[in-house]
């Protein structure tokens, strides 16, 4: 404990709308346990982590629009994305910390979902020499079971893996050509999502959700003729 206690005191906190002395990083306190046989000499030893991890909220010292976020951090991620690489943009943080309206935005401060799918399609529309299959899926995660929020009667889902190591689960797959599909399906999921009233929110998420899109791309074999 008094490790612990030292530890906090150099700690970065700060004040912000919601608590006068916010945690402002994430910590991780580790416990390494070593333990060997007695009545082996020579014997192995074994060793054992235990870790025990503080992650802080959201909320910011100063408001972030999301475009900000966009442009530091996410928009690489998109970018990657479109060169074949698995990405994740993992938004988190107590009630009311302001991680929906990151995500979903408003007419006049886009949020990340929108600026994610204009970069997305933009970059299809700027392609010549590939032929693109986008699907998107969205899932939550309620009370431990998994729910397809795109089919209200594909519930209570089954996470299985196959003999290459490939998570699989059966929600269903909607293909998707332009920006305003997505968005389709993103509030068409919402209007079944888990929600409930609390003490800092009328309408506060209950359920984790994974929105996810599947990008299958293809070159174009082009046929050229010659003549003399």
């Amino acid at each position: 404990m008094e490790n612990m206690m030292q530890g906090n005191k150099i700690r970065r906190v700060a004040a912000t709308r919601m608590n006068e002395r916010s945690s402002r990083s994430h910590t991780i306190f580790r416990i390494i346990l070593e333990s060997k046989d007695a009545n082996q000499k020579d014997g192995p030893v074994h060793i054992s982590y235990l870790n025990l991890m503080d992650l802080a909220g959201s909320e910011r010292v100063s408001l972030t629009k999301a475009a900000d976020v966009y442009g530091s951090v996410v928009k690489p991620l998109v970018d990657s994305f479109m060169e074949g690489f698995n990405a994740t943009i993992f938004a988190y943080g107590q009630t009311s910390s302001g991680k929906t309206h990151t995500i979903l935005g408003n007419k006049t401060d886009p949020g990340l979902f929108q600026l994610v799918s204009n970069q997305l399609f933009q970059h299809v529309a700027d392609q010549v020499d590939k032929r693109y299959l986008i699907r998107c899926s969205y899932i939550e995660i309620y009370n431990e079971k998994i729910n397809d929020l795109l089919d209200k009667s594909n519930q209570g889902l089954t996470i299985r893996e196959d003999i290459k190591g490939n998570v699989l689960l059966d929600a269903r797959e909607a293909v998707v050509d332009n920006v305003d599909k997505v968005m389709e399906n993103m509030m068409q999921g919402n209007k079944i999502r888990r929600v409930a009233a609390t003490r800092m929110n009328e309408r506060s998420s209950r359920s984790h959700t994974i929105f996810r899109i599947i990008l299958e791309s293809k070159m174009l074999i082009r046929k050229m003729d010659l003549y003399i």
